[in-house]
């Protein structure tokens, strides 16, 4: 469970998104948030990229998914001690437009992955990137 500290963090960006299992704020609009999308002048297809934090556990962390047709699917966790969240991840994926959908298949392969490899976290030296899945996290949602 979530500690109040980081959903209070959490908070600092904006409303966590709601009916989600997970704890989260959105930067950019997604395909599916219809009204926001009419009020941006966007289409759901402009919707490639969608940058969040989440509050997962006890850790604050920054993740950026981003449609990339062009490059392999991956995930990659980078640390920067001089951020609030610590770290960030990096997914790259074929599915395109993002979703709420998308974002919540991200999320539930990505928690897993954290329960088991946390412990990297702590000898991960600052400004360091380093990949962690080959493969598209965000795939499941189509």
């Amino acid at each position: 469970m979530t500690t109040p500290h980081f959903i209070a963090q959490l908070r600092i960006y904006g409303d966590p998104m709601p009916d989600t299992k997970y704890s989260l704020v959105t930067i950019h609009p997604l395909a599916d948030e219809h009204d926001l999308l009419q009020q941006l002048n966007m289409q759901p297809e402009d919707c490639q990229l969608c940058d969040l934090y989440w509050a997962y556990e006890q850790w604050f962390f920054f993740l950026s998914i981003a449609y990339m047709p062009n490059q392999p699917p991956s995930t990659t966790i980078h640390r920067n001690t001089h951020a609030r969240q610590g770290f960030s991840f990096t997914v790259r994926t074929h599915v395109c437009p993002l979703t709420r959908s998308t974002i919540q298949t991200v999320l539930h392969a990505l928690a897993p992955w954290i329960d088991r490899e946390h412990l990297i976290f702590d000898s991960l030296m600052d400004g360091r990137t380093i990949p962690i899945v080959e493969a598209d996290l965000a795939r499941a949602s189509r």
